[in-house]
């Protein structure tokens, strides 16, 4: 009788005590999982906004020391020596750049790997990017792209060609080699757990340590709660309540955190085993 209500009461107490112990002790590991994971995607994030406004320098810097008048031909040797001295230093990111009358004809372009011929100057009047920079003065990036012949991924930069007054006068264009920005998405984790992956402004994968998956061209717009957030508020987001939980492609629950790449729109999202 009396014993035994005392006895259940008491079991009562120590299970709800318990399920509210580990119902705190969950959340604590959620927030601190999701403290970890963001220290891990920032510094992914700086790492990537770093090297690319360093390219940004570079070209603005190869921009300030041409000629007003576009078609001397001291501009092609100012950029045959700027590269000249960035490959000396190791530097081997530009692929080609070109130089871009206002009327949107190819003045002169230099490529690392071919010889460029006059006859294969084009126009690119009608390229969104050019007209971008032309038109903002800001220095522009475009979308991804890989290479057919080495496979390697290329990322378009177009920056502004002022006059000595300030008026916009033409623009250097450029493809610069990003394969390092990948190789550093493919070593971020949380403690040796995890991966992470990069998607550009639109939800489209990009980057992942297992490339056979961003050959498919998935797209997570719509798919991840994280992707749509972070790319929607241009910032950081992390979860507080779980909310960002997902299954991967290889089946496991994970919690995600993602920051974001303000020069070129990209968000990078750091996954974490839940089960961990």
């Amino acid at each position: 009788g009396f014993f035994s209500l005392i006895f259940y009461l008491v079991g009562a107490f120590l299970f709800f005590a318990f399920f509210f112990w580990f119902s705190q002790v969950k959340n604590l590991m959620e927030k601190n999982t999701g403290i970890l994971e963001m220290e891990a995607a920032k510094k992914g994030s700086s790492s990537i906004e770093y090297f690319l406004k360093n390219r940004i320098i570079q070209l603005e810097i190869a921009a300030r020391y041409m000629n007003s008048e576009l078609k001397s031909g001291l501009n092609a040797d100012v950029v045959r020596k700027i590269l000249k001295i960035l490959r000396f230093t190791g530097d081997y990111y530009f692929a080609n750049v070109s130089l871009i009358g206002t009327d949107g004809n190819e003045i002169f372009k230099y490529d690392r790997i071919k010889t460029v011929f006059p006859g294969d100057l084009k126009n690119v009047s009608g390229d969104s990017l050019f007209k971008k920079a032309i038109t903002s003065g800001q220095p522009v990036f475009g979308k991804i792209k890989v290479s057919g012949a080495t496979f390697e991924p290329y990322l378009p930069l177009t920056v502004p060609v002022f006059s000595l007054e300030g008026e916009i006068i033409g623009a250097l264009s450029a493809e610069v080699n990003v394969r390092e920005v990948f190789a550093v998405i493919s070593k971020i984790d949380v403690a040796g757990r995890g991966e992470s992956y990069l998607v550009d402004d639109t939800g489209l994968l990009i980057s992942h340590r297992d490339y056979s998956l961003v050959l498919k061209n998935i797209n997570y717009s719509g798919a991840r709660k994280i992707v749509d957030e972070v790319l929607k508020e241009k910032k950081a987001v992390v979860s507080a309540t779980g909310e960002y939980v997902y299954e991967n492609e290889k089946g496991t629950e994970v919690l995600a955190a993602a920051d974001y790449i303000p020069s070129v729109g990209w968000a990078i999202i750091v996954e974490d085993p839940k089960s961990e």
